[in-house]
């Protein structure tokens, strides 16, 4: 909300892509849209690749030593 994507991707760095890939969806979906073609938002194959890698990701940051990495930042960057 304040444009520090530096903070956004150190609290959550999955939800920083999943919005980056929700504003490209919608992108695609208005193009077609505009061009006169009716087409979903999401398929079902994109739905289930969204799917496993949240589900990937919430494995991986819950794993031994990776909160480190895939959690969030003590101090400011630097």
């Amino acid at each position: 909300m304040h444009g520090d994507l530096w903070g956004a991707l150190s609290y959550n760095p999955f939800a920083l892509v999943i919005e980056a890939l929700a504003v490209l969806l919608l992108v695609r979906w208005l193009i077609a849209s505009a061009r006169g073609r009716r087409r979903q938002f999401i398929t079902g194959r994109e739905g289930v690749l969204l799917g496993v890698a949240l589900v990937v990701f919430a494995v991986v940051r819950n794993l031994p030593g990776m909160w480190v990495y895939l959690g969030p930042l003590l101090g400011p960057p630097g």
